[in-house]
């Protein structure tokens, strides 16, 4: 089968390697569709990635081509959106329901050999398949596995309907966590950005206030705008030492801030920000991908569901969608600030 894998920075090349056989309980799925997270930009940019060539792609779609025996959930022909997570589903992880911590895991599109969005073929687990309901497009399929992760952060934190919530980062799972939190019946949605075109997004989506952070004074008006209380929730979608301490800041007493950002680099709390932490008793709730009970959790299914009956407008986040024949192009406007405005999706339909 063809895949694409990555030599090194911006080094892409399409190789050729066996098909991979479907066995017993397994699913064989051919890639219809890719969305590029922002994790992958330093994988691809900057070859950050654990071995050399890797196989990127864990946001993704595909339709079914072979099912093992024993399955019965999908039948060829279906349309599916692919859980990236490979579980041992044995050890005391997996067993109470926390997969996310499985001891054993291998993340595709990451951490398994020629297995991710950019091979051709991939063969997965029943329980790794979820079928999407007839007239989903496959565009729509392969953004199911960035929304669970918006639906999880806001299960773990426990929001409730009624409250104030404040969310930092209008990247793609900034505006999908705008999008949940008006779903689910947030009051005020206060967002913060350092790019005013995201920020008109957010206005767009039903954001109620907007803060552009490189603006003198936006932590005063939100202050304002808050009646000097803060937020219940708050919600970090940036993954930087100054918006994690901003998360904080913004929080309400007894507050919960929910960590979503990934954080690569070490981080530091200065003491006045570790008592405000500490005098306010405020929660953090770090935010791991999006795994829980039921695998792959009920933040899959309900992703599924929001997107099939339009409740979340997915397609809204989409910028490009291109294919892998001009995807450096694609990605070489990661480098340029403000020319990506949303997501990148590449249709390997054809490949």
């Amino acid at each position: 089968m063809k895949i694409m894998r990555l030599y090194g920075p911006m080094d892409f090349r399409i190789d050729s390697v066996d098909e991979p056989s479907c066995g017993p309980g397994e699913v064989k799925v051919k890639t219809s569709c890719c969305g590029l997270c922002g994790s992958d930009k330093p994988r691809i940019l900057f070859g950050e990635v654990p071995f050399f060539p890797s196989t990127i792609g864990h946001e993704f779609s595909g339709i079914v081509v072979e099912t093992g025996k024993g399955v019965t959930t999908v039948e060829a022909g279906d349309l599916v959106t692919v859980v990236p997570l490979l579980v041992c589903n044995s050890c005391v992880h997996c067993r109470t329901g926390h997969y996310g911590q499985c001891v054993s895991k291998q993340f595709i599109g990451l951490r398994a050999e020629n297995m991710g969005a950019f091979a051709q073929y991939n063969v997965l687990p029943e329980r790794n398949v979820l079928k999407v309901p007839v007239g989903m497009d496959k565009v729509t399929a392969a953004l199911v596995e960035p929304l669970s992760v918006a639906i999880h952060a806001l299960i773990r934190i426990d929001f409730h309907p009624g409250h104030d919530i404040a969310i930092i980062g209008m990247g793609t799972i900034g505006q999908l966590l705008l999008q949940c939190a008006r779903l689910l019946g947030a009051k005020r949605i206060f967002v913060f950005d350092s790019d005013d075109n995201q920020l008109d997004k957010a206005r767009g989506q039903g954001a109620d206030y907007c803060y552009n952070t490189t603006t003198e004074g936006f932590f005063e008006h939100y202050l304002d705008d808050t009646f000097g209380l803060g937020c219940l929730y708050t919600v970090e979608a940036v993954g930087l030492q100054a918006t994690t301490m901003l998360a904080i800041k913004l929080c309400a007493v007894h507050g919960k801030v929910a960590l979503v950002g990934y954080l690569d680099k070490p981080i530091t709390f200065l003491s006045d920000e570790m008592r405000f932490l500490l005098e306010n008793e405020i929660n953090l709730f770090g935010i791991w991908q999006s795994y829980d009970l039921n695998f792959p959790g009920d933040a899959w299914r309900l992703g599924i569901h929001y997107l099939d009956s339009k409740k979340i407008d997915g397609m809204s986040l989409v910028s490009n969608i291109g294919t892998p024949g001009n995807l450096i192009d694609l990605v070489s406007d990661w480098s340029v600030p403000g020319k990506v405005t949303g997501k990148i999706m590449i249709d390997f339909d054809g490949f």
